[in-house]
């Protein structure tokens, strides 16, 4: 996990983000670090995943999560039945 958190000392460069989010809300701008679940994966999963990588690299990561989750499909089964 050195390694991970050291990234500047061994390449000699500062990480650079990959991509920016823009918000409305700082506390989403203050976050480096963002996890992006695949498709099917549930909210609490893509939240576990997150904390995991929160914990490994002492820092605060948002989580995304994709949608079409086990929720998901049971909510738009319950949508196609009723109409």
């Amino acid at each position: 996990m050195t390694e991970l958190r050291n990234r500047q000392s061994w390449t000699g460069v500062p990480p650079q983000p990959l991509i920016s989010l823009e918000s409305p809300y700082q506390e989403t701008r203050d976050v480096d670090i963002a996890s992006i679940t695949g498709v099917g994966s549930s909210a609490l999963g893509s939240a576990a995943l997150a904390w995991d990588i929160s914990v490994a690299l002492e820092k605060p990561v948002l989580a995304i999560v994709p949608g079409y989750g086990f929720a998901d499909v049971v909510m738009r089964l319950v949508r196609l039945r009723s109409a």
